[in-house]
């Protein structure tokens, strides 16, 4: 049994030390998707099999704030996102910049003349906004939502 324990032990070690750190992103900035460094606010450990999965250079942090989606991740988390997935899968959340400053999180809804933002929260004073196609609003895909963890410390 202590064998056991042991062997356990040793294996549970190397999954848990088997992690990948990224810079964390206070905002999302289309600068930013070009490497600007300007809004690094720290580094998150993430499992490397996250990292494998989707590829680390797909990989964006962002710290959450607002509570629009609370019922999937909350106010301080950090989200992680695949910037390799960025063709709308309806009902998936999404990173977005809106007009190149503008950033959400949401669940995203494509149509043929719209998109569709809708807010996942227990507050109800958020709602769903759409923009129509119009060649002056413009709206960046950042990524598909695939991690979030929050700061314990």
């Amino acid at each position: 049994m202590e064998d056991e324990l042991e062997n356990y032990s040793t294996v549970y070690s190397k999954i848990s030390n088997s992690s990948l750190s990224l810079p964390i992103s206070s905002h999302l900035i289309v600068r930013m998707l070009h490497g600007a460094e300007e809004d690094i606010i720290g580094k998150i450990e993430i499992p490397s099999g996250i990292a494998k999965k989707y590829g680390r250079k797909n990989l964006l942090a962002v710290k959450v704030e607002g509570d629009s989606m609370n019922k999937v991740i909350l106010d301080g988390m950090i989200a992680v996102v695949n910037t390799d997935d960025t063709e709308v899968q309806n009902g998936n959340v999404y990173a977005v910049i809106i007009n190149g400053y503008a950033n959400t999180l949401k669940k995203i809804f494509q149509y043929p003349d719209h998109i569709r933002f809708e807010p996942d929260s227990y507050n109800p004073a958020h709602k769903h906004f759409i923009y129509k196609d119009d060649p002056d609003i413009g709206i960046k895909i950042v990524g598909k939502l695939v991690y979030m963890a929050q700061d314990l410390g």
